[in-house]
């Protein structure tokens, strides 16, 4: 026998044995039982926050006393003027059902103007204005807050929107919330059964939000009306950015901030999202730490429209049915870290269209599909992550241009179907990742040639590069990675 013959049957020969050997890849650790206990832990503190006042004592806040101001003049409006005051922001889609929502085409908004005033006082004013604008302790018109004025809601104090009514709130000025709340209430809406009331924040209005509750908000596609939303468009741009912290966001349709800068999400919970729980469209600058998701209809956080600069911490997504976080068309600059993504019905992270994106310390873990996904993503870095229990690939590349190089750096692959899948990758620099958990399947695609590489090294102490083909880049620019203008 040729001596060069010897030595490849000796060495499948001995990848035979060490798959054999090898038991049914199971997520390492008894980490699945930790998330689920975590996850059945979460679910029994949510059903114990009620009210603002359990958010208030949960996270000690010391929210400042409201400054001192006139009280804002409540009047009632013309309802067609407030929805052409928000179309010149935010567009006219889903207008009709807004109208079609109110009973008997009622045209009446309830406006302030001109001052502070709170939830209480607001009742009363406009149930002094017409009895009808009150129906049993919740808001039944809808409300218009005008630049220069502010409604407030704190010290456990709700504003209930009544759904059949057809309430909403369009805030132009400021909406302050601490330990306060804004929910629907009543049943479906006889003309429009799709409609629930929602709170838009457009124009150069400002969402100050601490320890409040939102629930039961939000219908259909548009970002105004989707439940809880700051949309900032045109020339003139908020005099400070809003702020969502300590909050409970249950039964939401969605949350959509567009065309921020600088907004900050830090410590809120999202339960129950009827479709993507949180989407930042055409943001800057934004700030997502330490929020919490909890199942939910479709993705727990999108990134989308050039968003641009964002940064998401210290987030732990549970069970969403589509993908933990998802780039779609995002701008440059995302980073995303100490992460963990349990169980999505999809990938714990999906980046498409979307360059320099740096993921460190993300944990992806029992997802359905795959544990990571990249397509068209230059620029980008996968470091000290660990993605387990993938339903299909942990990470899968694809359709990225020539001359792209994924570097991937510390991370750990362990019970995944196939660790790393690809088809028309360009280059994979790995150095340092762990596949000593990844049976048995290594590497698929057009990189599973590299597979005897990676199985003489395991632990990733040599570096290794995996190449293939990518797709045309002639025509499209370089990838800019520079910071994001705060403006």
């Amino acid at each position: 026998m040729f001596p060069e013959c010897s030595s490849a049957l000796a060495r499948l020969l001995a990848l035979c044995l060490l798959l054999a050997a090898a038991a049914r890849a199971e997520v390492p650790g008894g980490v699945e039982s930790q998330l689920e206990a975590r996850y059945v832990a979460l679910q029994g503190e949510l059903r114990d926050l009620q009210r603002p006042r359990d958010l208030l004592d949960r996270v000690d806040l010391d929210p400042a006393p409201p400054t001192p101001a006139p009280r804002a003049t409540v009047e009632l409006f013309d309802l067609r003027l407030a929805l052409a005051q928000m179309a010149l922001v935010v567009g006219t889609n889903d207008q009709l059902t807004v109208l079609r929502a109110q009973p008997g085409g009622r045209l009446l908004a309830v406006s302030l103007r001109d001052g502070s005033i709170d939830a209480a006082e607001l009742l009363a004013e406009a149930r002094r204005l017409d009895p009808a604008a009150v129906a049993g302790g919740a808001m039944a018109y809808p409300v218009l807050v005008q630049q220069g004025a502010t409604l407030r809601i704190d010290g456990g104090a709700m504003l209930a929107l009544d759904r059949a009514e057809g309430a909403f709130v369009v805030n132009l000025g400021r909406l302050e919330l601490a330990a306060g709340g804004i929910v629907a209430s009543g049943g479906a809406n006889t003309a429009a059964p799709d409609f629930a009331p929602f709170v838009v924040t457009a124009g150069t209005g400002v969402l100050q939000a601490e320890a409040a509750l939102f629930s039961g908000l939000g219908f259909g596609r548009t970002p105004s009306f989707s439940g809880l939303a700051v949309i900032v468009s045109g020339l003139y741009r908020p005099s400070e950015p809003s702020v969502l912290r300590a909050s409970l966001l249950r039964d939401l349709n969605a949350v959509r901030f567009v065309g921020t800068q600088g907004s900050t999400l830090a410590d809120n919970l999202f339960t129950g999202a009827r479709s993507t729980a949180l989407e930042l469209r055409g943001t800057s600058g934004a700030r997502l730490l330490g929020n919490r998701f909890v199942d939910g209809a479709g993705d727990a956080i999108r990134l989308s429209d050039g968003a641009r600069g964002t940064w998401i911490d210290g987030t732990e997504i549970f069970r969403p049915a589509l993908n933990g976080i998802r780039l779609r068309g995002a701008g440059h600059g995302t980073e995303v870290r100490d992460t963990l993504v349990w169980q999505a019905g999809k990938s714990a992270l999906s980046v498409s269209r979307s360059d320099c994106t740096t993921v460190q310390g993300l944990r992806a873990v029992g997802s359905g599909q795959k544990g990571l996904a990249l397509r068209q993503a230059r620029a980008s870095r996968i470091a000290g992550s660990a993605i387990s229990g993938s339903g299909s690939a942990g990470l899968y590349v694809s359709q990225q241009p020539e001359g792209t190089v994924l570097e991937l750096e510390g991370n750990r692959f362990a019970a995944n179907r196939v660790g790393i899948d690809t088809a028309a990758p360009a280059r994979l620099r790995l150095s340092a990742n762990d596949f000593s958990d990844q049976f048995p399947r290594f590497l698929d695609g057009d990189v599973q040639d590299g597979s005897a590489a990676l199985i003489a090294d395991l632990s990733g102490r040599q570096p290794l590069v995996l190449s293939a083909g990518g797709t045309d880049a002639r025509f499209l620019p370089p990838p800019d990675c520079s910071a994001p203008d705060e403006g």
